[in-house]
């Protein structure tokens, strides 16, 4: 991360400009990626006599293509309170654990109910733990920042 300090000739027009990379679409990324990977490891472990057929090659970009539309469930224009953001993911969490089943009840496959719990516990911890890392990637940032700042205003005073 880098600062831009520059000299202004009114205190009045003083300002902090925050300019950051979005990093959700690389997250998304990584987390459809992990739930395809985790659907190939729960067949292998319950369905191990199964053999996909060629259609199977577009389930990964299909699952990541309708995952990034039931995003937009978390989107804004106003900022919201911890509770909607909670809430709004939990929302999102919901369409994914059904885009997941229904797309898999589509294509004729159904599944006892062990391996139903276990697809969409195992779900919901990718989900959780890709919100976490992102989290946690703010903090860093934001430490990074306050860091930054605090060295100019120090340099300023």
């Amino acid at each position: 991360m880098k600062v831009l300090i520059r000299r202004i000739p009114k205190k009045e027009e003083e300002q902090v400009i925050i300019e950051c990379v979005e990093v959700n679409s690389d997250v998304k990324d990584i987390r459809n990626y992990v739930l395809s990977k985790l659907e190939g490891i729960l067949g292998m472990i319950f369905f191990p006599e199964e053999r996909l057929p060629y259609e199977a090659f577009f389930s990964p970009p299909l699952f990541g293509f309708l995952s990034v539309l039931l995003g937009f469930v978390t989107k804004s224009k106003k900022e919201l309170s911890v509770r909607q953001i909670l809430f709004r993911r939990a929302i999102h969490l919901l369409l994914i654990e059904g885009m997941v089943f229904g797309l898999n009840y589509l294509s004729d496959h159904t599944f006892e109910p062990v391996v139903t719990w276990t697809l969409a516990i195992s779900i919901a911890f990718i989900f959780v733990a890709v919100y976490v890392i992102m989290w946690l990637n703010d903090q860093r940032s934001a430490a990074l920042f306050n860091e930054k700042l605090k060295l100019y205003q120090n340099r300023e005073a």
